[in-house]
């Protein structure tokens, strides 16, 4: 319950890059083609969206 309350806060584009990615098991080319976005833009969302929920999760005391 905790994962999902944190996924959902975050913005859609990492909320959908970090969906795919994890749970849909898709590559970066294949999630940029379904997002029609650029490789190199899921690559950022990802990055951002990862550190997001480690910020998140730390501040609730779950150890990195």
């Amino acid at each position: 319950d905790r994962i999902e309350r944190v996924i959902e806060q975050l913005p859609p584009d990492q909320r959908d890059v970090f969906l795919l990615r994890v749970l849909g098991d898709l590559s970066i080319a294949q999630t940029a083609a379904v997002l029609d976005k650029s490789y190199e833009a899921v690559k950022a969302l990802q990055r951002r969206g990862a550190a997001a929920l480690v910020r998140r999760l730390s501040a609730e005391g779950v150890p990195k």
